[in-house]
């Protein structure tokens, strides 16, 4: 699963973001347009500095922190919304402990 964040202060009560959650594609590679209610939309290849973060979601700040950091270090701007990759969750059954989250923030040169 991933969410993609259209605000820069993940700590706002009212979040602009959206949840995609993985679509197998068809025999011939395509990806549906819709899956219930749901529409799909293919993201643009693009660069993006990532960092892996393990424990639980609350915590992620850290991480989100690094990577800005690393984007300000390097002269590189944001070039779209971040994602955040839910490796593994509550899903896995892992306590919040053990979960996995890769946060990647797109950037341009």
């Amino acid at each position: 699963m991933m969410a993609r964040c259209y605000d820069s202060d993940a700590a706002r009560s009212d979040l602009d973001y959206d949840v995609c959650p993985p679509v197998r594609p068809t025999e011939d590679g395509s990806v549906p347009d819709a899956v219930g209610e749901a529409r799909g939309e293919l993201i643009s290849p693009h660069h993006a500095l990532k960092a892996v973060h393990g424990g639980p979601h609350g915590a992620l700040q850290d991480a989100w922190r690094a990577v800005d950091a690393a984007r300000a270090a390097l002269g590189y701007t944001a070039s779209g919304p971040f994602t955040e990759v839910y490796v593994k969750g509550r899903e896995s059954g892992a306590d919040p402990g053990g979960f996995v989250t890769e946060v990647r923030l797109p950037y341009a040169r």
